[in-house]
């Protein structure tokens, strides 16, 4: 079972696991989505557009990535400095590098030593295809010489304004040297959700210092 959150910890109205639809729209709320997060594309036309989302483009100032599937189902990865990691301000704890990959270039967290974890993102609903099941995952590393790392880490999606829980679970970080796909749950969103948002959350407040946690972000996808 997993601890009690603190700011992480709306009221408990689990719902079971929902089912992907066939019906799912394709390149859901594009336009709206493109318009809100990144103003240089509003000139391209629909089918522009359409193949920026197919290759992926960044929003919100390079903090998220946005781009659909092969059938064209909205995917999300929300990177550190669009999160909301506790401490993180403070060079003692956190620290920023420079990363690169096959896909992406962002600024990975680095922890250098906390006793508080908590690491926080948010999405709207409106964003997500309707109807379609997603998985919620943090990508993340322990280095070589991590430490503090005994007791499970806690992962919770929940739904605000109203501060639903729709998936709640517990890992134990063991691996090292390696990237993890860490999954926070699932959710599917559905067409009355619209105006929610959903808030994803990883903690661990046993109160031991931890240390070696590098994060490259939250993917969102369809599963």
């Amino acid at each position: 079972m997993g601890k009690v959150f603190s700011t992480c910890r709306p009221n408990d109205n689990s719902r079971s696991k929902q089912t992907q639809q066939t019906d799912a729209p394709r390149y859901h709320n594009m336009q709206e989505i493109i318009d809100t997060e990144k103003k240089d594309e509003l000139k391209k036309s629909v089918d522009e557009l359409k193949q920026l989302v197919h290759k992926g483009i960044y929003l919100a100032e390079e903090k998220k990535k946005y781009w659909v599937d092969a059938e064209g189902r909205n995917c999300f990865k929300l990177f550190p400095k669009g999160l909301n990691i506790i401490w993180s301000e403070d060079p003692k704890y956190w620290t920023w590098e420079h990363f690169k990959d096959a896909s992406d270039k962002f600024e990975a967290a680095v922890l250098k030593s906390v006793s508080w974890l908590e690491i926080m993102g948010d999405l709207k609903y409106s964003y997500l295809t309707p109807n379609v099941l997603y998985q919620v995952v943090f990508e993340a590393k322990l280095e070589e010489q991590a430490s503090g790392w005994n007791e499970p880490v806690n992962f919770m999606l929940s739904k605000l304004p109203d501060g639903a829980v729709l998936s709640k679970r517990t890992e134990k970080l063991e691996k090292k040297g390696e990237w993890l796909q860490l999954v926070a749950g699932e959710m599917t969103a559905k067409l009355d959700d619209m105006a929610e948002t959903l808030q994803i959350c990883m903690s661990e407040y046993g109160g031991h210092w931890k240390t070696g946690l590098r994060l490259a972000g939250i993917k969102i996808t369809p599963k």
